[in-house]
């Protein structure tokens, strides 16, 4: 369209004014308007009408800054104004901006924000119009000024926006936070200040009143109460908070013949009954609006024990909707428990003296209250048809260092042993201090006995196995375990724990780490048996056979090292998996013997290679613990050595880092001398332990062997890979080689690559082989992964 002529009698000037009125008014509008996007919206709009142009657009670089689509004429052009005139036709498309309509004139503003180019505003005019004036120029420059700053402030807009969201968040994030941990600080308060009436109060009236107020005034509950049953209710008789009647009413219910309510199934069901939503609880269906009228939103129901018996229930009742966590109704169920003991030694008319129930050493529960606490968990396991297991742990080392260092030396040495096992166990109600340097542990719902070994051997055995820093020494420790399981090896308290003693005294008589409790012979420990005595068969019939499964180097494929695994051969039960008696030959002491035999097998088998001619890369050897105690360990390997004398600079040990750390100080020299005589030293499993880095730096090893169960999960976790990454380069920082074991996936191959893992093992290259065909694939020197 034409640009329009000044009105009769006004002058050229006069319409120029009048646009220059316009933008100061659209100054006014866009200062009244507080949304950066809408100013942006609106100023962009303006420049059709103020400037008169059939098309205007912005042209904003990429994320990169890069200008793409601005044509011959933009596309390159510094920071200055363009303005550009085709007279009578329109201008060349080749040099303007991408998507442009016909144009007869082109006015290019460069827009800035915050000082930094950012873009074009391009207005255009039609074919047989009007060029753009200066003062068009003036005028748009204005209004790119505008667009820069009101973009700059839209984006600065969102920024914050999205800041104040993610504070939002964060605030909303913590005030739950805090909220749960002024409640547990509450319940803990609570609980201290309970106990704290448990020692002063031998009446059991007065109790239950202090108990009650206390979890108002220090719990903030809303209202608490105690009930004993009488015959088929459960009668309160000690309440304290926001009453109104309440506790008649629930009296009332019950008598009318309502017994399905919460407190008497409690203590029928002998188990805590939680309604975190009272509005929609069908067990509160009598009480329902009393309990909303007085703004009780959740309730908790513990029920209380005395001499084994159901003695009552302690009810509390918050305002709170969802307010029994886990944790909190864990608290609560402790409380339960210090009360019903404090009941138990009320209704027995004696003296209550709570210290008098702990070791005043160690802070544990002495030999009493663990039979008390054991009793409690038994009754729960016969109602839940859960077994549970008593341990029972001797320190070893014990008396020489109360002999050498001093009583004090002693107890700071059970005070660490008994942090430790807290740690374990996770609550010290679990544990108590049975003896001079004996202790015990329960393990309440227990599912699958086999885990028992598993928590032995991957907690209690590494916890103790720290070194302890005693009167500026670091001491070492070990420990003998006995266990028994409930219901199997005892229903009673007194039973479990003197089976489980037995079974200490046992593995302490054969040097076993633990034993369990077997007083009758069951058909597995028959089998057991039975297995144990095929075992010593099997090496003297040579039953045993090595096979050998390759190393690759992970770049190029060859063959750099093997490990040496054993197999049984049995006659009568055929090729018998490692898993199902390697650990009986350690526990039986039989991998001493069988492990001299796998070492004698393996280099004799490279020796035989290497006289046919065969490029034999170093063979690995597992070493156990059990191996590694034993007197003659460094003589034996020496001897083998000797006799193949060949294969001596041939030889890798893979040692777990629980066998290298069990006793630092004897293992550390018997290591370094393997070392002197050319023997390679791996760390197996490396990962799954909890050993000192420190003590990791000195030992002379030459690799590091990560554990299957990282690798397996390489592609699939973050974290692990993360792990992994961390593992490589702490090895390699030592000058250590990485070995990555179990490696079943191309995906695993190509992320061990990426993380600089040094060599692989697995089924993907290869299944462990007989000596012959192991032999053969030598013969190739290189593996590629089996698709």
């Amino acid at each position: 369209m034409d640009r329009p002529t000044a009105a009769p009698g006004m002058e050229p000037e006069a319409l120029e004014g009048g646009r220059f009125a316009r933008m100061v008014r659209l100054g006014l509008a866009l200062a009244a308007e507080s949304d950066p996007d809408a100013q942006l919206r609106h100023l962009y709009a303006e420049a059709h009408e103020i400037l008169q142009a059939d098309f205007v657009e912005m042209l904003l670089p990429d994320p990169e800054g890069r200008l793409t689509g601005g044509g011959a004429l933009l596309s390159e052009r510094p920071a200055l104004t363009l303005r550009v005139t085709s007279p009578g036709k329109a201008l060349d498309p080749a040099q303007l901006p991408e998507g442009l309509p016909p144009l007869g004139s082109l006015l290019a503003i460069p827009m800035r924000d915050v000082g930094r180019r950012s873009g074009w505003l391009v207005l255009g005019r039609a074919p047989g119009r009007e060029s753009f004036s200066a003062t068009d120029e003036q005028i748009a420059a204005m209004l790119a000024t505008g667009l820069g700053v009101f973009r700059e402030n839209s984006r600065l807009y969102r920024q914050a926006q999205r800041q104040a969201e993610a504070l939002r968040e964060e605030i909303s994030l913590r005030q739950r936070s805090e909220a749960a941990l002024q409640r547990l600080t509450r319940i803990h308060q609570m609980r201290s200040r309970i106990a704290a009436e448990i020692v002063r109060n031998r009446n059991q009236q007065q109790l239950f009143k202090e108990v009650c107020r206390t979890a108002v005034e220090q719990g903030g509950f809303h209202l608490a109460w105690i009930g004993v049953q009488q015959g088929t209710i459960v009668d309160p008789v000690a309440w304290y908070g926001h009453d109104h009647g309440y506790t008649d009413l629930v009296r009332q219910g019950q008598r009318a013949g309502y017994h399905d309510g919460p407190a008497v199934t409690a203590l029928r069901e002998r188990r805590p009954i939680v309604c975190n939503d009272i509005a929609n609880e069908s067990l509160m269906q009598p009480w329902r609006e009393a309990a909303l009228e007085r703004g009780f939103q959740s309730l908790a129901i513990m029920p209380l024990f005395a001499r084994s018996n159901m003695a009552g229930c302690l009810a509390l009742y918050s305002g709170e909707m969802g307010f029994f966590s886990e944790e909190e109704q864990r608290l609560l169920m402790e409380l339960a428990g210090d009360i019903s003991h404090a009941l138990e030694f009320i209704a027995k008319e004696e003296q209550l003296d709570f210290l008098s129930y702990y070791d005043p050493l160690t802070g544990l529960a002495n030999r009493r209250l663990f039979h008390d606490r054991l009793n409690q968990h038994i009754l729960a396991a016969r109602q839940s048809s859960n077994g549970l297991a008593v341990i029972i742990v001797d320190v070893v080392q014990f008396k020489a260092v109360n002999d050498t260092l001093g009583m004090a030396a002693g107890d700071e040495v059970l005070k660490s042993v008994a942090e430790r096992l807290t740690h374990v166990a996770g609550s010290p109600s679990y544990l108590a201090r049975v003896g001079g340097d004996r202790f015990a542990a329960l393990i309440p719902e227990l599912k699958d006995a086999s885990s028992l070994s598993i928590l032995l051997r991957d907690k209690i055995w590494t916890k103790l196995s720290r070194p302890i820093e005693v009167a500026g020494r670091a001491l070492t420790l070990s420990g003998k375990v006995g266990l028994a399981l409930f219901p199997s090896d005892g229903e009673d308290p007194e039973s479990l724990f003197r089976n489980a003693e037995a079974a200490l005294k046992k593995a302490k008589q054969t040097g076993e780490r633990y034993l369990f409790y077997t007083a009758q012979m069951g058909s597995a420990m028959k089998q057991r048996l039975e297995l144990e005595t095929r075992l010593r068969h099997a090496l003297a019939a040579e039953q045993f056979v090595l096979y050998y499964q390759p190393k690759v180097d992970s770049q190029d494929g060859r063959i750099v090292g093997a490990e040496a695994l054993i197999r049984w051969n049995s006659p009568e039960l055929g090729l018998v998996p490692p898993s199902q008696f390697i650990p009986l030959l350690e526990e039986s002491g039989m991998i001493v013997e069988t492990g001299r035999w796998a070492l004698e097998r393996a280099m004799a088998d490279r020796s035989a290679w290497l006289r046919e001619g065969i490029a034999v890369p170093r063979i690995a050897v597992n070493v156990s613990a059990v191996q590694l105690r034993d007197a003659d360990f460094l003589e034996s390997v020496c001897a083998v050595l000797a006799r193949y004398p060949e294969s001596a600079g041939g030889l890798e040990l893979e040692l777990t880092e629980s066998a290298m750390l069990a006793n630092p100080e004897a293992t550390l020299p018997i290591l370094e001398r393997l070392r002197t005589m050319g023997v390679h030293l791996a760390l197996d499993d490396f990962g799954t332990g909890y050993s000192s880095l420190s003590y990791l730096s000195k030992l002379p090893l030459n690799t590091v062997k990560i554990d299957r169960s990282f690798v397996i999960r390489v592609g699939e976790s973050a974290d692990t890979i993360s792990i992994v990454s961390t593992v490589v380069s702490l090895a390699h920082s030592m000058n250590l080689k990485v070995v990555a074991e179990g490696v079943d996936s191309a995906e695993q191959v190509k992320f061990l690559r990426l993380l600089r893992c040094d060599e692989m093992q697995g089924f993907l290259f290869s299944a462990a082989l007989p000596p012959d065909d192991f032999g053969q694939m030598l013969r190739k020197g290189r593996l590629s992964p089996q698709e």
